[in-house]
Protein backbone atom coordinates (compact mmCIF):
# COMPACT_ATOMS: atom_id res chain seq x y z
CA UNK A 1 0.00 0.00 0.00
CA UNK A 2 1.30 3.46 -0.92
CA UNK A 3 2.22 5.88 1.86
CA UNK A 4 1.58 9.59 1.23
CA UNK A 5 3.33 12.23 3.32
CA UNK A 6 3.98 15.96 3.19
CA UNK A 7 1.56 18.83 2.87
CA UNK A 8 0.42 21.48 0.42
CA UNK A 9 2.44 21.51 -2.78
CA UNK A 10 5.05 19.21 -1.20
CA UNK A 11 3.49 15.76 -1.11
CA UNK A 12 5.41 12.55 -1.60
CA UNK A 13 4.29 9.04 -2.37
CA UNK A 14 6.24 6.05 -1.10
CA UNK A 15 5.53 2.83 -2.97
CA UNK A 16 6.99 -0.16 -1.19
CA UNK A 17 8.73 -2.38 -3.72
CA UNK A 18 10.99 -5.35 -3.51
CA UNK A 19 14.50 -5.27 -4.91
CA UNK A 20 15.56 -8.23 -7.04
CA UNK A 21 16.97 -11.14 -5.02
CA UNK A 22 20.36 -10.65 -6.69
CA UNK A 23 20.96 -7.45 -4.68
CA UNK A 24 20.15 -8.89 -1.27
CA UNK A 25 23.04 -7.95 1.02
CA UNK A 26 24.88 -6.08 -1.76
CA UNK A 27 23.43 -2.58 -1.23
CA UNK A 28 25.25 -0.11 1.02
CA UNK A 29 23.16 2.95 0.14
CA UNK A 30 21.30 4.51 -2.75
CA UNK A 31 22.59 7.38 -4.87
CA UNK A 32 20.78 7.99 -8.15
CA UNK A 33 17.04 8.12 -8.77
CA UNK A 34 15.25 9.31 -11.91
CA UNK A 35 11.70 9.03 -13.22
CA UNK A 36 10.85 8.45 -16.87
CA UNK A 37 7.69 10.55 -17.09
CA UNK A 38 6.76 9.00 -20.45
CA UNK A 39 6.54 5.44 -19.08
CA UNK A 40 6.24 5.90 -15.32
CA UNK A 41 9.35 3.73 -14.84
CA UNK A 42 11.98 4.87 -12.44
CA UNK A 43 15.65 3.99 -12.30
CA UNK A 44 17.80 3.72 -9.22
CA UNK A 45 21.51 3.16 -8.65
CA UNK A 46 23.15 2.08 -5.43
CA UNK A 47 26.59 1.83 -3.87
CA UNK A 48 27.40 -1.91 -3.93
CA UNK A 49 29.45 -3.90 -1.44
CA UNK A 50 31.61 -5.19 -4.34
CA UNK A 51 32.43 -4.27 -7.95
CA UNK A 52 30.93 -7.47 -9.36
CA UNK A 53 27.32 -6.36 -8.91
CA UNK A 54 24.92 -4.79 -11.37
CA UNK A 55 23.88 -1.47 -9.79
CA UNK A 56 21.11 -0.17 -12.07
CA UNK A 57 17.59 -1.12 -11.03
CA UNK A 58 14.46 -0.40 -13.11
CA UNK A 59 11.07 -0.28 -11.45
CA UNK A 60 8.10 -0.60 -13.81
CA UNK A 61 4.65 -0.26 -12.28
CA UNK A 62 3.06 -3.65 -11.78
CA UNK A 63 6.18 -5.64 -12.67
CA UNK A 64 9.05 -6.96 -10.56
CA UNK A 65 12.10 -4.71 -10.29
CA UNK A 66 14.86 -5.55 -12.77
CA UNK A 67 18.59 -5.48 -12.15
CA UNK A 68 20.30 -4.09 -15.27
CA UNK A 69 23.55 -2.78 -16.62
CA UNK A 70 27.19 -3.50 -17.16
CA UNK A 71 29.52 -4.20 -14.23
CA UNK A 72 31.45 -1.07 -15.29
CA UNK A 73 28.70 0.93 -13.56
CA UNK A 74 29.61 -0.56 -10.16
CA UNK A 75 33.22 0.65 -10.25
CA UNK A 76 33.81 3.64 -8.01
CA UNK A 77 30.80 4.84 -6.08
CA UNK A 78 27.76 5.39 -8.33
CA UNK A 79 26.75 8.91 -7.48
CA UNK A 80 24.68 10.74 -10.07
CA UNK A 81 22.03 9.60 -12.52
CA UNK A 82 20.27 11.64 -15.21
CA UNK A 83 17.69 10.67 -17.80
CA UNK A 84 17.75 12.41 -21.19
CA UNK A 85 15.36 10.97 -23.76
CA UNK A 86 16.11 7.27 -24.10
CA UNK A 87 19.51 7.41 -22.39
CA UNK A 88 20.83 7.43 -18.84
CA UNK A 89 23.97 9.30 -17.81
CA UNK A 90 25.81 7.87 -14.80
CA UNK A 91 28.50 9.64 -12.78
CA UNK A 92 30.68 8.11 -10.10
CA UNK A 93 33.24 9.23 -7.55
CA UNK A 94 36.11 7.99 -9.75
CA UNK A 95 35.32 10.92 -12.08
CA UNK A 96 33.83 8.65 -14.73
CA UNK A 97 30.74 9.49 -16.78
CA UNK A 98 28.96 6.71 -18.64
CA UNK A 99 26.07 6.89 -21.10
CA UNK A 100 23.77 3.86 -21.29
CA UNK A 101 20.54 2.85 -22.94
CA UNK A 102 17.57 2.35 -20.63
CA UNK A 103 18.41 -1.35 -20.35
CA UNK A 104 21.90 -0.49 -19.06
CA UNK A 105 23.87 -1.19 -22.24
CA UNK A 106 26.96 1.05 -22.29
CA UNK A 107 27.04 3.48 -25.25
CA UNK A 108 30.22 5.24 -24.13
CA UNK A 109 32.23 5.90 -21.00
CA UNK A 110 34.88 8.49 -20.28
CA UNK A 111 37.35 9.19 -17.50
CA UNK A 112 37.34 12.87 -16.51
CA UNK A 113 40.06 12.67 -13.85
CA UNK A 114 42.44 14.75 -16.02
CA UNK A 115 39.79 17.34 -16.91
CA UNK A 116 40.49 20.82 -15.57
Amino acid sequence: EDIISGQGAWKYRYRPVELPEQVDGKVQDGHGLVLDSTTGDFYYTFNPTSNDTQVLVRFSHGRPAQLLGDLLLSQGTPHGLRLEGSFLYHANNMQRVTKTTLDGTVVWSTDLSDFE
